[in-house]
């Protein structure tokens, strides 16, 4: 078995994504096992990243769908043709999902602080589009962002502490972030070095906010 760091999975009040989420981070380990470990889905866009956790879902015996065509609610009430980032439906619950992707530093001279008032920006804004978009009638509406920390290279080889900082980082600041589910990954085999690169990224965070 594949060693890798992680903070337990919470589902919090959203109990029913409790193996979904499970799943997601399986779906995640088994992309870095077959591309052997050259290649991870959080270092390329939002929704390659957002490809993973609708494949769990599908895993986990249940349906999702991407990038679909649905009435959208604008300013004023007003409805209008748009798309949606993820509906999936697990168990007895549907949920219609605006995602966000993003990187912030850690280590080096990167402050703690501006981690998390980045975090909870991202968050803010994918809970701010789902709850205006998105019809109250859908369905249930969730939030989602996925935070990729960003480590400079000269620290790579001291990952462990920077890592374990910013786990313990997001954990300890949940009311200010103001997620309710939370799940992440940062494997022991992260992606193979290039000698060009200037960056390392080592796993992912994703954090959930229903409307």
């Amino acid at each position: 078995m594949v060693k890798y760091k992680r903070l337990d999975i919470k589902a919090g009040n959203i109990r029913s994504l409790d193996s979904v989420l499970n799943k997601w981070n399986e779906v995640l380990l088994t992309y870095l096992k077959k591309t052997q470990y050259s290649d991870c889905q959080w270092e390329y866009n939002e929704r390659a990243i957002l490809s993973s956790f609708a494949a769990a879902v599908w895993l986990n015996d249940d349906i999702a769908l991407e990038e679909y065509s649905s009435e959208r609610k604008g300013k004023y009430g007003r409805k209008y043709s748009g798309r949606c980032d993820l509906y999936f439906k697990t168990g007895k619950h549907d949920f219609n999902c605006e995602a966000k992707k993003i990187t912030c530093g850690i280590g080096g001279k990167s402050k703690k602080s501006n981690t998390i008032d980045l975090v909870k920006s991202g968050l803010k804004e994918a809970y701010h589009e789902a709850k205006r978009k998105i019809p109250k009638d859908a369905g249930r509406r969730l939030g989602m962002c996925f935070v990729v920390p960003r480590l400079p290279k000269a620290e790579i080889k001291n990952k462990d502490k920077p890592i374990t900082d910013f786990q313990e980082n997001i954990k300890n600041n949940k009311e200010k972030i103001g997620y309710s589910s939370i799940a992440m990954i940062f494997p022991e085999k992260t992606r193979k070095q290039d000698k060009e690169e200037k960056h390392h990224y080592p796993g992912v965070a994703l954090l959930i906010k229903e409307v």
